[in-house]
């Protein structure tokens, strides 16, 4: 499998949340922890996968009609301030680093592209001690539009300077899923158990539950690991 579906590409793409490291819920956590349960509506809302934060803010602002109670700024620093207090329960997708380290040995390129802003990215990769697989980090806000616009892919496929051919792409949400596709790039999502394989579009190879699918499949054809993975 790994031979069929990694050999011809000379640079890997990894989203962050979902995809590199299992945070979401940390994320969730923390923005229920800072969001008053008695502000909020009959209904809550607490934002979608794979939107950076402040978009999410935004969203459950709106949705729970909090505008007049809620300073965006301010929850923003809040919730960044309780998911770092609580980064113990970050964790690496299993398998990464020993792909990282394969890919790297074998001379590919890694990038990492995520709509999460710069500084708390860079302040989680390097806690994790995974920021030496990394070429480049390109974050949301270095792009005019972030995911699900393929911007972010865009201006990571100007800066590696090959073909986008030989560029494959690792992502979790159908929001980061959907801007691989839009920049034409073959992609591999890292599937959420709440989330159907028919969401994730055309230009999807494989479908994985964690890096180990790849790391203990390197001598098995695709269509075997497909069969395999779908009847776990």
């Amino acid at each position: 499998m790994y031979k069929s579906v990694l050999n011809g590409y000379e640079a890997i793409i990894f989203d962050l949340d979902g995809t590199v490291v299992q945070s979401e819920n940390i994320w969730q956590n923390a923005i229920r922890a800072i969001f008053d349960p008695e502000i909020l509506s009959e209904k809550p809302y607490y934002g979608e996968r794979g939107l950076q934060l402040r978009e999410n803010i935004e969203l459950i602002i709106l949705k729970n009609q909090l505008r007049a109670q809620v300073n965006p700024d301010v929850y923003y620093k809040l919730i960044v301030g309780e998911f770092f207090n609580n980064f113990e329960d970050v964790e690496l997708t299993p398998g990464f680093e020993e792909l990282a380290e394969r890919l790297k040995n074998e001379g590919k390129r890694l990038v990492l592209a995520t709509n999460t802003d710069r500084d708390i990215t860079l302040e989680v990769i390097k806690r994790l001690k995974v920021e030496k697989y990394f070429e480049f980090v390109i974050s949301g806000e270095e792009v005019a539009l972030r995911k699900p616009n393929p911007a972010i892919y865009i201006e990571a496929i100007k800066r590696l300077k090959i073909p986008k051919e030989r560029i494959l792409v690792f992502e979790d949400s159908q929001a980061g899923a959907l801007a691989a596709e839009l920049a034409d790039l073959n992609k591999i999502v890292v599937l959420p158990p709440d989330l159907s394989p028919s969401m994730y579009g055309s230009k999807t190879r494989n479908f994985i539950g964690d890096f180990n699918d790849i790391n203990d499949y390197i001598d098995v054809d695709a269509d075997t690991f497909i069969e395999e993975f779908f009847s776990k």
